[in-house]
């Protein structure tokens, strides 16, 4: 789960135990843009969730005017189900989006540990602080190697609140071409080594959209215009048409990768893509197939096996790692 959404479902909890006649769906709607239909779907995916998380918590009933979505407070504030290892992931969390660079979610994620905290039990408080602290203790996140773009609060913020707000967000970009002030619908964000906004320009209202990175721009801020995002359009299966984060179309297409027989063990503990499927191989060797675009961020990646992994498909693919492929790597990853 994302930190952002984190943040959400809290905040919708909180709201729900503190009103004891409930809220209805359309008063919940107005936080995800109101009285549209991607707003109900948000709503009604943003429930789900919470029911799952709280099953004992959550009610809902019909009366005369409409449909009352509700939490009984007993369940909810006294966090019962909360123990040391969920405040501990909270912590972690924090801790992970200070190394990431985003002061944005520091921010958000430090406000939701604060009322985690204290909303624990006094009775459980002190025992649970002091498994915290034994937890953090255990584990030690390491940085990614390798640079990465930070985050830039007023590039990032505008985009969340248009995104909530369905609103278009306007831009100046820093392209081949120049800076160019941009009007975009923005669909959503895809978080990698790099941050991209998936968009279409404000000019079209069909077709395919773009990737616009978030390091390229500035004058962030959202727009009057109501937003307009393709019915059943879908963030996750367009962000698995990638490798990595970034995707060009003419080069989505079936990749096929052997990873010899003395790494097969080290390739076999990877999940290269979220739809991939394994086969082995009676030398031994490990065959990897999946569905992507992205043929410079595969070659990065390839890099790092050396020699010992075979691109069978795409030719494309075959082409810009050969000669590439060194010999004298001392380990696999």
């Amino acid at each position: 789960m994302s930190y952002a959404k984190a943040g959400e479902l809290l905040r919708l909890a909180l709201d729900l135990s503190a009103r004891h006649s409930g809220m209805t769906l359309s008063e919940i709607d107005q936080r995800w843009g109101g009285g549209t239909e991607a707003a109900r779907r948000r709503t009604q995916r943003i429930l789900s969730e919470l029911q799952a998380l709280f099953p004992d918590a959550y009610e809902d009933r019909t009366e005369p005017e409409g449909k009352t979505v509700w939490l009984r407070r007993g369940r909810i504030v006294d966090l019962s189900a909360i123990g040391a290892r969920d405040v501990a992931a909270l912590e972690r969390s924090v801790t992970s989006a200070r190394t990431a660079g985003d002061p944005g979610d520091v921010e958000r994620l430090e406000k939701v540990l604060a009322v985690v905290r204290m909303l624990l039990p006094d009775k459980m408080r002190s025992r649970v602080e002091t498994d915290i602290e034994a937890m953090l203790q255990s584990y030690h996140l390491a940085a990614r190697p390798g640079p990465r773009p930070l985050q830039d609060r007023a590039v990032i913020e505008p985009i969340g609140d248009a995104l909530l707000a369905m609103k278009q967000v306007g831009f100046d970009y820093r392209g081949t071409g120049g800076v160019k002030r941009q009007v975009v619908h923005p669909y959503g964000l895809i978080t990698g080594h790099r941050t991209y906004l998936v968009a279409l320009t404000a000019k079209r209202r069909e077709g395919e959209p773009s990737l616009w990175r978030l390091d390229r721009m500035a004058n962030v801020e959202m727009m009057s215009a109501r937003s307009h995002v393709p019915e059943g359009f879908s963030l996750v299966d367009h962000a698995k048409r990638a490798f990595g984060v970034f995707q060009n179309k003419d080069e989505y297409g079936e990749v096929v990768w052997r990873f010899l027989p003395d790494v097969a063990a080290n390739a076999r503990g990877f999940r290269f893509h979220p739809d991939q499927t394994i086969e082995e191989n009676p030398d031994g060797s490990l065959t990897v197939r999946f569905h992507a675009a992205g043929h410079l961020e595969m070659a990065w990646f390839l890099y790092q096996w050396g020699d010992k992994v075979e691109v069978v498909e795409p030719a494309a693919l075959r082409a810009l790692v050969e000669d590439h492929q060194r010999t004298d790597f001392p380990a696999a990853p």
